[in-house]
C-alpha cells in the first residue's frame, strides 16, 4: 500500500490584524511544502485550505461566504483568531459579525448578516467543520499545527475526497 501525503493549497483571507500574523506562517508553510521531496512510493493529494483571519464585518460577510463557496469539493476552512471565530472584543459593534458560524442558517450567534441567507449545504458544512484557532492573536505555531492537522486528516482519508 502506498503512503498518502497531503499538501495544502493555502488561500489567506486577511481581514484585519490576525491576517498579518497568519501571512508569515502561510508563506513559510508554502515554502516548506514546495521544498518537500516527492517520493516514488508516496501518493499525494492537494487540499485547498481557506484561512480566514480577522474581524468579519457585515459588508464583508457575503464575500467571505462566496470565498468559501468557491473552494473545490475537497476544500477545508481554518478560522484564525477570536474575531473571525466569535467577533472578538468587537462582538457588540453593530457592523461586526459574531463569528463565521453565525453567518449560516442554523449556525451559532444572531441573525445571519444581510446577503448571506442563501448559503448552500456545502458552505454550511465547510463552516461547521472549520478548524478554529483561538487567540488574540493566535500564535503562528497554533496556525501551523492546525494546518498540519488538516493535512494529516486528509492524508488519512483520500478516498472520500479528502474530507477528514
Amino acid at each position: 500500500m502506498r503512503a498518502v501525503t497531503a499538501s495544502l493549497d493555502i488561500r489567506l483571507l486577511s481581514l484585519a490584524c490576525c491576517g498579518s500574523e497568519a501571512a508569515g506562517i502561510v508563506r513559510s508553510w508554502r515554502s516548506q511544502d514546495q521544498a518537500a521531496p516527492a517520493g516514488g512510493s508516496t501518493a499525494s493529494v492537494t487540499i485547498p485550505v481557506l484561512v480566514i483571519a480577522g474581524t468579519i464585518t457585515q459588508p464583508m460577510a457575503a464575500s467571505v461566504l462566496r470565498a468559501i463557496a468557491e473552494l473545490p469539493p475537497t476544500g477545508r476552512v481554518i478560522v484564525f483568531g477570536v474575531c473571525a471565530a466569535s467577533g472578538g472584543p468587537y462582538w457588540d459593534s453593530p457592523v461586526v459579525v459574531e463569528g463565521l458560524r453565525s453567518m449560516v442558517p442554523g449556525g451559532t450567534g444572531g441573525a445571519a448578516p444581510e446577503g448571506t441567507e442563501g448559503a448552500d449545504a456545502r458552505v454550511r458544512s465547510l463552516v461547521e467543520e472549520a478548524v478554529v484557532v483561538p487567540g488574540c492573536p493566535p500564535t503562528g505555531v497554533a496556525l501551523a499545527n492546525s494546518m498540519a492537522v488538516v493535512a494529516e486528516q486528509n492524508a488519512e482519508s483520500p478516498s472520500d475526497g479528502g474530507a477528514g
